[in-house]
Order: C-alpha cells, then sequence, then structure tokens
C-alpha cells in the first residue's frame, strides 16, 4: 500500500501531478511543535489555523510505501495524512482560500 492512501486524492487537472497542502513554520517550540509563521482566523470554530498553500508536484520515487516528492530541490517522502510544514515556500504555491482551509482544518 502506498502513501498516496492517506492523501485527500487532490490531483492536477492533467493528472500527473499531485496537490500538496503545506504551511510555513519558523522553526519548533521548546515541546518539539511547529512555530506557524502565519495564522488565519478560522470561522468554523473561531481560532487560528496556519495558513495552507496549495503546490503541484510529480512523484519522483519510492522510499518502502512513502511516495517521494522534490519539494525546494530537495526529495522527501512527507506524510500525505497531514500538510507538509516546510521554513519556505516553494516555486508555484498558491494560497488556499479561507474557506476551502477552514474546511480542511475541520474535515474527519
Amino acid at each position: 500500500m502506498s502513501s498516496l492512501m492517506q492523501h485527500d486524492g487532490e490531483v492536477s487537472q492533467d493528472r500527473r501531478k499531485v496537490i500538496l497542502k503545506v504551511y510555513l513554520t519558523d522553526g519548533h517550540d521548546e515541546l518539539g511543535r511547529d512555530k506557524d509563521k502565519e495564522l488565519a482566523a478560522c470561522g468554523k470554530c473561531k481560532g487560528n489555523h496556519a495558513v495552507l498553500y496549495k503546490i503541484a508536484r510529480r512523484p519522483v520515487g519510492m522510499f518502502g510505501c512513502w511516495v517521494q516528492f522534490r519539494i525546494n530541490g530537495e526529495v522527501t517522502a512527507p506524510d500525505l495524512s497531514t500538510p507538509i510544514s516546510l521554513a519556505k515556500l516553494p516555486q508555484g504555491a498558491v494560497r488556499m482560500g479561507d474557506q476551502e482551509a477552514d474546511a480542511y482544518w475541520h474535515s474527519p
């Protein structure tokens, strides 16, 4: 079974690339949690969530059952069940709309 089974299933229009969700971080706090760089108010829970971006990437290989992608020049095998934390936005990143991001953060 591939790690793509954990993905929400969004692909590019030409069906050659996978749409990945990413957010910016500013390192980690003393407990090892990501320190979000950009926060947006949530319309569902009235709290704050990290701003989400979409990037389209073509798979470049496999690492066991994990699909590998090239992000910011590095080949990585991210966990596709959650958004990917990055220190720098990759080329082609598009900010998700507030309503779409709120629905993503509160999806089952």
